[in-house]
């Protein structure tokens, strides 16, 4: 069942319930779908608003400013780097608000993450990783985009790419029958994108789960320690006789009549209201009783709601912060040749020459290799905002839309951050910066292979009309500083792939979760998205978020019985 602001008369109570999910993307909505088909009572809060398929799409700015989160305005940054994050606020979350590029969790991540104590995460000793992988994408409709379905944007980077000798591929899409209207990012109009509202929300609401659509979750309340919480579990190990059984009585005692461990409050609004030119929304109070809190509305939303409920342990939350930053290259080709690259799939080729996944192969350098590149192209609003200039100039380059293709870089980043109340803080590494600026010397010479007349790189200023111009890459500095490359905030970087804040780790003094995705010193309390990574994934990240809540479910489901 989907709830909205309309349906509530007045501010209401639910519970107790075995779990309240926050956020219902593809962590979120993963978890709600197997935890509620295991014979769990689930409650999904999701602040964005509930928007069906015939909604969605076609209305470009319309819907970037309703199914996308505001930190898109409110870049994360750094001494010298400022990165706009793009993650979705919607029933469905980001599986929505995106073009739906798939890959499977990297074996070489999870090798990474057994190294870190997480020995579940083995790929050669849990075979149901794999089984989890491969259920996923039958669930999904995972497969390669048809060749005969690459727009000319998505063709250019083939072609170039066939010409300078380095792997490419279609890229896989979880979709049953494509449109290929290219509205992907502003939802799909069709219903056929099998994102987290068409597939395990749909699913989960078969077993009554109930989804709060306007639902911003403000705390978590913890009404009660238990026996397994820090410090009581160590304290018990440590009692015995007299003294033990005081220990039970007194957390016996502080239940003081409590419905459930949890008290989630959250206010409901009209998510799809415009937003009054004075005041806020008008809302409703919500309060969920609930005996488990799985936190999944993405890194930034996840370490705040802890922040403000005061639930830091160890002062680990909103740590480890990773982001994979992204830049866009745009060329420019002949008259003779009307690319058109808005209309179609988006992102449905890529170069994965220099993926992290390659990292043991001879050729690949750990310290400029670890990126991908992907055929990108945004639609005239989006794309008025990528390229250079303003006034006529912009107005002149906009003019010829249909000669200019593009690629970005997405970088496997090896920097942390951190995420307050109030703020995000980021920069990215020396190596991030070699990486991303090889990757724009790679981009460059895949364009003019395919035939650019001109290339406006992803440096600030950079216009590149000539092969012989490419190593001006490597010699650049903007406005002549200190800094090279990218490690200037006037570069326009940006992510769609955030992971951290809330990290598993064997060591409780310097993660928030186990394994398993619990909380080392909170039991109840679960992490189950990319806030959990220890790490990023170097690829497209949204199935990787999904395997992870699988297992995590699983690990739910063997751990809690229903109430």
């Amino acid at each position: 069942m989907i709830i909205q602001y309309q349906d509530l008369t007045q501010s209401k109570t639910v519970g107790p319930v075995d779990v309240c999910i926050i956020g219902s993307g593809a962590g979120g909505g993963a978890m709600a779908y197997y935890l509620a088909r295991a014979g769990f009572s689930v409650v999904v809060l999701e602040k964005g608003g509930y928007y069906p398929p015939a909604e969605l799409g076609r209305k470009e700015l319309y819907m970037l400013t309703r199914i996308e989160a505001p930190t898109i305005f409110t870049p994360a940054t750094g001494e010298y780097s400022r990165v706009s994050l793009i993650a979705g606020q919607c029933y469905g979350g980001g599986t929505v608000a995106s073009e739906s590029v798939t890959w499977d969790l990297p074996k070489v991540v999870m090798e990474d993450w057994v190294k870190l104590g997480l020995k579940s995460f083995d790929p050669e000793k849990n075979p149901k990783l794999e089984a989890y992988q491969a259920e996923l994408n039958k669930l999904l409709s995972v497969k390669p985009v048809a060749m005969e379905h690459h727009n000319r944007c998505n063709q250019i980077l083939a072609i170039g790419a066939q010409r300078e000798g380095i792997r490419w591929k279609s890229s896989d899409r979880p979709v049953d029958f494509c449109f290929r209207c290219g509205n992907c990012t502003q939802g799909c109009h069709y219903g056929v994108k099998q994102d987290a509202a068409n597939t395990f929300l749909t699913w989960s609401h078969k077993f009554k789960t109930e989804v709060y659509c306007g639902a911003e979750a403000d705390r978590v309340k913890i009404n009660f320690p238990t026996e397994a919480d820090y410090p009581y579990s160590e304290k018990l190990k440590a009692a015995s006789g007299s003294a033990k059984d005081d220990l039970l009585r007194e957390l016996a005692s502080r239940k003081n009549g409590a419905l459930a461990k949890f008290t989630v409050t959250a206010r409901v609004v009209d998510a799809k209201a415009p937003a009054p030119r004075k005041g806020g929304l008008d809302y409703r109070s919500l309060t969920v009783h609930s005996h488990n809190v799985v936190m999944a509305a993405g890194p930034v939303a996840t370490s705040r709601i802890l922040l403000k409920s005061k639930i830091n342990p160890n002062g680990v939350v909103g740590t480890k912060f990773s982001t994979q930053p992204g830049s866009m290259n745009m060329a420019r080709f002949p008259q003779n040749i009307e690319i058109r690259g808005w209309d179609g799939i988006n992102d449905s080729t890529e170069i994965y020459h220099y993926a992290d996944i390659f990292r043991n192969e001879p050729y690949y350098d750990k310290d400029k290799h670890g990126f991908l590149c992907e055929s990108a192209l945004s639609l005239p609003w989006g794309m008025a905002n990528i390229l250079p200039g303003a006034g006529k100039e912009l107005l002149a380059v906009m003019k010829d839309l249909n000669h200019w293709s593009g690629i970005e870089a997405i970088i496997k980043s090896d920097a942390y951050g951190r995420i307050t109340e109030d703020d995000i803080k980021i920069d990215i590494s020396e190596r991030d910066n070699e990486a991303m600026t090889f990757a724009t010397w790679v981009i460059g010479r895949v364009f003019f292979r395919a035939g650019a007349r001109e290339i406006r790189t992803a440096l600030p200023g950079l216009t590149l009309k000539s092969p012989n111009q490419l190593d001006e890459i490597f010699k650049y500095r903007f406005q002549n500083g200190k800094r090279k490359g990218f490690m200037v905030k006037q570069a326009n970087l940006y992510s769609g792939h955030h992971f951290g804040g809330a990290i598993m780790g064997a060591d409780r003094t310097s993660s928030f979760a186990d394994d398993t995705g619990e909380c080392h010193d909170l039991k109840g309390l679960w992490v189950g998205d990319g806030s959990s990574f220890p790490t990023t994934v170097g690829v497209n990240c949204a199935m990787s978020i999904m395997v992870v809540a699988r297992k995590i479910a699983d690990d739910f489901i063997a751990k809690v019985k229903p109430a």
